[in-house]
């Protein structure tokens, strides 16, 4: 895909719910305190928001169809090796601590790109 076809405009993404979050209950046998960060690029120019913190007694939490929304003027701005990375990162907010659960990453370059 050739980054100098990607679109400007607004990426939204709408997440609901977090699923299995069995591993980090059982090892430190706790409450959460979950939220979810987004982040659009990488190192220094990079765009990122956070959800609230929930509550979590159990392995599952639910946002109830909470979306950020993104402002992508110049996607190829936060390009790196061709393509831009959507990093989606679960962090326990509990006693403020900020501790990292898990996080994935997905290709932006087929949403981005012009259909043309």
């Amino acid at each position: 895909i050739d980054a100098t076809n990607f679109m400007p405009g607004r990426l939204s993404i709408t997440y609901m719910k977090v699923k299995n979050l069995r591993g980090r209950v059982d090892e430190v046998n706790r409450r959460l305190s979950p939220y979810v960060a987004f982040r659009v690029g990488y190192g220094e120019d990079y765009l990122e928001q956070k959800s609230s913190s929930k509550n979590c007694e159990g392995h599952d939490v639910t946002f109830e169809n909470d979306v950020v929304s993104f402002d992508l003027p110049c996607p190829s701005r936060y390009l790196v090796g061709g393509d831009v990375k959507l990093t989606i990162a679960i962090h326990d907010d509990k006693n403020n601590d900020n501790n990292l659960i898990g996080e994935s990453c997905i290709s932006l370059a087929s949403i981005l790109a012009s259909n043309g």
